[in-house]
């Protein structure tokens, strides 16, 4: 998606500006599937991984996931190239090693296999989270509604087969 003509991983506006200026957020900034790759091959903002990378964390994404697909070699050509600075890197690394050191992972690293890890400061964050996402509907006799019914699908993707098949 774009704001504003700017791919949402490469906007330092959205990314910094607003996310982190405005809002307050000091935690990680990670990217959606091939969002860094993207840059280069989808909206063509880009010339190669090197400069992908640069915007991206220049922007104030902090973590490519879900695996390193261009910051692992594009990271270190940018930074010869001299597309962003070491404190640029330094910082998204920090951001990182923050956010794990406040969850415990530097003193508990492994997850015991007896149950889930559950970061105990966020349960009740979590509850509380949950609890909001419910949606609750009034029954004024419409359901279950009755078999067989009719239901009227409208908007572009109604009959469009592919559109239920998201790449999650």
């Amino acid at each position: 998606a774009r704001i504003d003509g700017v791919p949402g991983t490469a906007s330092r506006f959205l990314l910094t500006e607003v996310l982190r200026e405005r809002w307050g957020f000091t935690g990680t900034v990670v990217s959606d599937y091939f969002a860094v790759r993207f840059l280069q091959t989808r909206h063509r903002i880009v010339a190669d991984e090197a400069e992908a990378s640069a915007r991206a964390l220049h922007a104030g994404l902090d973590v490519e996931l879900p695996v390193s697909e261009c910051f692992a070699q594009g990271l270190p050509e940018a930074l010869r190239r001299g597309l962003l600075t070491q404190d640029e890197i330094d910082t998204a690394v920090e951001r990182v090693l923050t956010q794990k050191y406040a969850l415990g992972l530097f003193e508990r690293p492994y997850v015991d296999d007896a149950g889930p890890y559950v970061v105990q400061g966020d349960r009740d964050l979590n509850r509380e989270a949950a609890g909001s996402s419910l949606v609750l509907l009034k029954n004024d006799g419409i359901l279950p509604l009755a078999n067989p019914s009719r239901i009227a699908l409208i908007g572009p993707s109604a009959d469009d087969q592919l559109a239920l098949f998201g790449n999650y």
